[in-house]
């Protein structure tokens, strides 16, 4: 996982203390996919995968402000709330992301930042990456070796990783933004890592994971460094046929959507909106993904 600073650590650590005494709560392990909260008023298991069923527990609240540690790889995840956003882009000679069109995604877990080359190496014994680097994202994968390492790690930590869908990524990776670029409309210098988005990577190789400024939501990288896998297959008008409501497509097809940009290619390519796609099979050395999970 990246290096968190000791500034950092320290605030985390102690805003968790704090949070546990304004609770008078204590928190403990109860199962893989529990906790336990004790209070002056007794137990209460809560179910993590169904927090919603407690929207308004002051507990929920606070523990998901928190990053969620994956056990298997010291992976961190982070919650993403659920909402309703405008996905693609109506812009003239944008035709691969439009329409543009009103989706809604449910809350879930995303992962903080891409999945690295260590964590790729503790899970499948072996580093496919071109750029070696253990704090490097893992890249040089095709979208069938994501679904290797994922079965792989939920068999070992009992999880229930997966890659997001296309929704859930742009919705996350805007962060509430409505702009070109999560940050806004005007490119800037050092804010990603693309060619010609003014840091010392661009094309020449990703960027150890967390090297530039997280979105509102927490998370790195979703512009630029590899293009990251979704779970989606892609169609040239999967917009114009979408669920309102946590839409996926999975039809029939030999291509998969990846999304986000890379070291390699120019600014468009980072983009919030933009789609590309390729087939399952095949991995290049600018091509990566990270991992979400439900409730």
């Amino acid at each position: 996982m990246p290096h968190t600073s000791s500034s950092n650590y320290l605030r985390i650590m102690l805003t968790a203390c704090c949070i546990f005494w304004m609770l008078d709560a204590s928190l403990c392990a109860a199962e893989d996919t529990s906790i336990l909260w004790e209070n002056r008023n007794g137990k209460r298991q809560v179910d993590y995968l169904s927090w919603d069923a407690y929207p308004d527990d002051p507990f929920i609240k606070a523990v998901r402000q928190l990053p969620l540690v994956e056990p298997t790889t010291g992976m961190s995840m982070v919650w993403v709330p659920g909402g309703c956003y405008q996905m693609g882009d109506a812009k003239p000679g944008k035709q691969n992301d439009a329409p543009a069109h009103k989706v809604c995604v449910d809350g879930f877990w995303l992962g903080q930042f891409e999945v690295t080359q260590a964590e790729w190496q503790s899970v499948m014994g072996n580093n496919p990456s071109h750029f070696v680097n253990p704090k490097n994202p893992v890249e040089n994968v095709s979208w069938n070796d994501t679904q290797r390492f994922i079965a792989k790690l939920n068999g070992k930590s009992g999880g229930k990783y997966r890659l997001p869908t296309e929704a859930e990524w742009e919705f996350a990776a805007r962060a509430g933004a409505t702009t070109t670029y999560w940050w806004g409309d005007d490119l800037g210098q050092n804010n990603a890592n693309c060619l010609g988005c003014g840091s010392s990577w661009d094309g020449k190789s990703p960027a150890p994971a967390g090297s530039f400024s997280p979105n509102a939501y927490g998370l790195y990288d979703l512009a630029g460094n590899v293009w990251e896998w979704t779970h989606d297959t892609y169609t040239a008008d999967a917009y114009a046929r979408h669920a309102k409501r946590n839409p996926v497509c999975t039809e029939q097809s030999n291509r998969r959507v990846y999304r986000g940009g890379s070291w390699y290619n120019g600014p468009d390519s980072v983009r919030t909106s933009k789609r590309e796609a390729n087939r399952p099979e095949k991995h290049y050395r600018n091509v990566g993904f990270r991992l979400a999970r439900s409730q």
